[in-house]
């Protein structure tokens, strides 16, 4: 009888349950809802895409886990963070890299492009332009690594790594450093 219970535990799977519904619910701007937007394309899936404007937001926050946007509704479960919800999507649907070892480099290179989102935002958005962080040194630091490449287009970033590099203390350090290729 055990054997027979055993079998149909791990054996007998339930019937397929009917296609999820999704609702991915963020502002009328690309951002960080895009990657959500895209991995919905490339699986050909459909979603309904709800677009918010600042009144609609006011309302609907209070509704959200953490008070904030994109979200994602799957069959009514509300899911957030932009990145979680790309990471469960994009495996759901074979775009995570077909062994663990290729998910991680994926997860990996997707943690580098937010390094760099975020700090292009900093940039951007930055109140103070006196005040200096570790971030607005790695991003000099990458820029160097990438000398070769023609800042001309990126205006921003370049007189983001003149004001840093042009720091005292660091320019002193730039100076004195040893000549090294990269």
């Amino acid at each position: 009888m055990l054997s027979v219970l055993h079998f149909i535990m791990t054996k007998v799977k339930p019937p397929p349950k009917e296609k999820p519904k999704y609702k991915m619910t963020y502002f009328n701007v690309r951002a960080k809802g895009e990657i959500i937007r895209w991995i919905f394309a490339v699986a050909g899936q459909e979603y309904e895409d709800v677009r918010l404007d600042d009144d609609a937001w006011a309302a609907f926050k209070p509704k959200t886990p953490f008070g904030q946007i994109p979200v994602l509704e799957v069959d009514g479960e509300m899911w957030c963070q932009s990145w979680t919800i790309a990471r469960m999507l994009a495996k759901q649907f074979g775009l995570a890299g077909k062994t663990e070892y290729e998910e991680h480099r994926c997860n990996m290179v997707v943690e580098c492009v937010n390094d760099m989102v975020m700090a292009e935002l900093k940039l951007k958005f930055a109140a103070d332009k006196e005040k200096m962080t570790w971030a607005d040194l790695a991003v000099c630091v990458w820029m160097g690594w990438v000398r070769e490449l023609d800042y001309t287009p990126y205006p921003k970033l370049a007189a983001h790594r003149e004001r840093v590099t042009s720091h005292p203390r660091l320019a002193e350090w730039i100076a004195k450093r040893p000549e090294t290729s990269m």
